[in-house]
């Protein structure tokens, strides 16, 4: 063998032993850190989509329901003119649904919030007993 290539063996041994000392290094490396970095990224991004769309979502459906009870029951409309019953019982007719969609696939509120929560859970406990990190 020529000097030209015991270098080059050399160098390709250096670089296969530095990759096999990281590898080494990456999994004797506590992971904690790196699982509740995880932990709080997933969190706080189911936090933003509960807080910022689901729950408002909701409580915008629950005002508009209750609109037309309200203007049944709390504005004495049969006291008035015949014309502002007509126009307090179309208006109580013409409710129609108020809810957020998102991309228009699925409905913004508690329910989907909560099915959410469900479906994280019931993948991390399928991935735990997968992997076998319940052990």
């Amino acid at each position: 063998m020529d000097s030209k290539t015991i270098k080059m063996t050399a160098m390709n041994l250096k670089t296969k032993f530095r990759k096999c000392n990281g590898h080494h290094n990456f999994l004797l490396r506590d992971n904690l850190v790196d699982f509740m970095r995880l932990v709080t990224y997933t969190l706080l991004m189911y936090v933003e989509l509960f807080v910022c769309f689901c729950y408002p979502s909701q409580e915008l459906f629950d005002e508009a329901n209750q609109l037309s009870i309200s203007l049944y029951c709390n504005t004495n409309w049969y006291n008035h003119p015949s014309c502002y019953r007509n126009i307090l019982i179309l208006l109580g007719k013409s409710q129609r649904r108020v809810i957020f969609t998102a991309c228009g696939l699925l409905d913004l509120d508690l329910q989907t919030g909560m099915s959410a929560i469900q479906s994280m859970i019931s993948y991390s406990m399928f991935l735990r007993k997968v992997t076998g990190m319940d052990e």
